[in-house]
């Protein structure tokens, strides 16, 4: 499933541009308008299963019950493929020590692992993320029972809902390249984000002028706690 799903990507968009990597990254579809190096879709090579090990070792585990993380096996066959892969607004993270030559890394898996949003089980796998057009973002989750979920990162409201992972590869893969043009922009008549997410900008819209109006605090430097 995933070899077909990148494959399918890799010819919907080679068309605008191919630069290809090591282990067989590369990166599709140039977009010229958004900088010299951008491209609509990458693909990172995939791991072998040492390299998979390391990885799962490597990761935080905030549940008291597990010794260690564990990488749901849905997710280690993915990574023996690609060592995650980006396509528009869709981010599925990796290893991200792992450079490819001429294409880079991924975003580190321990980023969704390290804190998750309210509500979220601990039991939960973070593995990556969709944006939506200015302020809103999902973290992708692999469920304790193999079926993935999108959680507002804020609210931990979820938004959309897949049976498993190969459904949510195919379906996601797929809606992102038929929901934006070759050059990036959205497509009239299409949302950033999937399924029940309408509501989604304006929350963290709100949560965004929020944190703006709530400038970090800076020491006064007339404080001293010593006389002089």
């Amino acid at each position: 499933m995933t070899r077909d799903v990148i494959a399918d990507m890799k010819n919907r968009l080679e068309p605008f541009g191919l630069c290809e990597g090591q282990s067989g990254a590369f990166q599709v579809g140039h977009q010229p308008k958004r900088g010299k190096f951008a491209y609509a879709g990458t693909v990172f090579g995939g791991l072998s299963e040492e390299a998979i090990d390391e990885l799962e070792l490597s990761l935080p585990y905030p549940v008291p019950e597990q010794s260690r993380a564990i990488i749901p096996d849905a997710f280690r066959d993915f990574l023996s493929v690609a060592n995650g892969l980006n396509v528009h607004a869709l981010s599925i993270n990796g290893m991200y020590w792992r450079s490819d030559k001429g294409i880079g890394a991924p975003i580190g898996l321990h980023y969704p692992n390290l804190g998750r949003p309210p509500g979220i089980s601990k039991l939960w796998f973070g593995f990556g993320s969709i944006n939506g057009v200015w302020f809103s973002q999902g973290t992708l989750y692999l469920s304790d029972h193999g079926a993935v979920a999108l959680a507002h990162v804020d609210t931990g409201l979820i938004g959309a809902t897949w049976p498993d992972f190969a459904a949510f590869l195919h379906q996601e893969v797929a809606r992102q390249l038929a929901s934006h043009a070759p050059d990036g922009d959205l497509l009239p008549g299409h949302n950033a984000l999937p399924q029940f997410t309408q509501s989604w900008e304006m929350i963290s819209k709100r949560f965004n002028d929020k944190r703006r109006s709530q400038p970090d605090v800076m020491p006064d430097e007339d404080d001293d706690d010593g006389d002089t």
